[in-house]
């Protein structure tokens, strides 16, 4: 678009007649107003609102800075797959949603609350796998932690993370969370399968579980007695409360 622009041009010391006067006033009200005229303000301040019916640009390249002191209230709807910058992150929609590039902290409980959101997937882009973390969200209220791992004869840690154990002279394996849970967690042991062993939840707390191993002892077919603590492998997972 053009520049606005006058009619008549006056000089110093001439005389100017009111029409010709006019008609730069008008040509100017009309710049103003009738949309068709680019014009460059080194600063601008309104006191009202401004409306912007076309489209907008707001800085020349990324070196100009926006500052927003206001709250925005409408939604902001990206166009098409259009991504943006935010903080060193890029941001940008696709058919499967919103997607962000970088690695994501999260300082503090995040809380999920859209109710057609029925688990959370973390993408790990170093091995490109990915597994759930929380499941029904809809109805969860209260943060999920799941710790669960396999123990290997001779307590040798076969299986998972966030855990350590030790052998229970005489009773089984001690389990302990590096980490605590604020209660204690709902347990789950499964033994290797071996029809002469049993293996389950004797005690358990907010910082871990006691594993008790029996081993039957047969005779002909009948059972003769039982062996607290034998040596064997077994897996667990524990879900429970954890902030």
């Amino acid at each position: 678009m053009a520049n606005p622009a006058v009619t008549n041009t006056f000089t110093n010391g001439s005389e100017a007649d009111a029409n010709a006067v006019n008609q730069n006033f008008t040509d100017l009200i009309s710049a103003m107003t009738d949309g068709t005229k680019t014009f460059n303000i080194s600063a601008l301040t309104l006191g009202g609102t401004l409306t912007a019916n076309g489209n907008v640009v707001l800085g020349a390249s990324s070196s100009n800075t926006v500052i927003v002191s206001g709250t925005i209230i409408n939604t902001v709807n990206i166009n098409g797959t259009a991504s943006f910058s935010w903080g060193g992150y890029t941001f940008s929609k696709n058919t499967n949603g919103f997607v962000m590039s970088g690695a994501l902290k999260l300082n503090s409980l995040a809380t999920l609350t859209a109710q057609s959101v029925s688990s959370v997937t973390i993408d790990n882009s170093s091995s490109g796998t990915s597994f759930p973390i929380v499941t029904s969200v809809s109805s969860q209220t209260t943060p999920l932690a799941i710790v669960r791992g396999t123990v290997g004869l001779s307590n040798t840690m076969i299986a998972g993370e966030g855990w350590t154990s030790s052998i229970n002279t005489g009773v089984g394996y001690n389990v302990t969370f590096n980490t605590a849970f604020n209660a204690a967690p709902i347990i789950v042991v499964s033994p290797m399968p071996n029809p002469t062993v049993w293996a389950g939840v004797s005690t358990a707390t907010s910082a871990g579980f006691t594993v008790a191993v029996y081993y039957y002892e047969f005779s002909n077919g009948s059972l003769e007695g039982a062996i607290a603590g034998a040596n064997t492998q077994f897996s667990f997972i524990c879900a429970g409360v954890r902030y």
